[in-house]
């Protein structure tokens, strides 16, 4: 990995030469060239973004959270059923908390626009 070095330069206020661009006080040295003391200050470059991690969203989260409580509620109704209880004691996903899907644009670039406005109102849960 190549590192950039940049020169410290003074220059008198009566020179009245042109002054060098930022370039020309730029120097690439190789990672082995850099003395051990001022390598521990190297910032290593950050992470490309195809390298960091994905992070779930909030609607992957709450769709991970529906699937557990209906697993359990789906358990708990299964119990009930073998020991004869008429009630279950866990609760499914309350019916006023819905996650709606996310639908890009891409997936209405082929529709008619008559259509567009009907199957956009069809994929909102009611």
């Amino acid at each position: 990995m190549l590192q950039v070095c940049v020169a410290d330069v003074y220059l008198s206020k009566d020179q009245h030469t042109m002054r060098p661009t930022i370039p020309r006080f730029v120097s690439i040295l190789s990672r082995s060239e850099v003395p051990e003391k001022i390598q521990a200050r190297i910032i290593p470059r950050p992470p490309l973004p195809s390298e960091q991690p994905v992070a779930p969203t909030l609607v992957d989260h709450l769709i991970a959270r529906r699937e557990q409580r209906l697993q359990k509620y789906l358990a708990a109704q299964r119990k009930a059923e073998e020991t004869g209880a008429l009630k279950v004691e866990a609760q499914p996903w309350p019916e006023n908390l819905r996650i709606e899907p996310i639908v890009k644009r891409d997936a209405f670039a082929k529709v008619t626009k008559e259509v567009r406005m009907q199957l956009k109102e069809a994929l909102k849960e009611r």
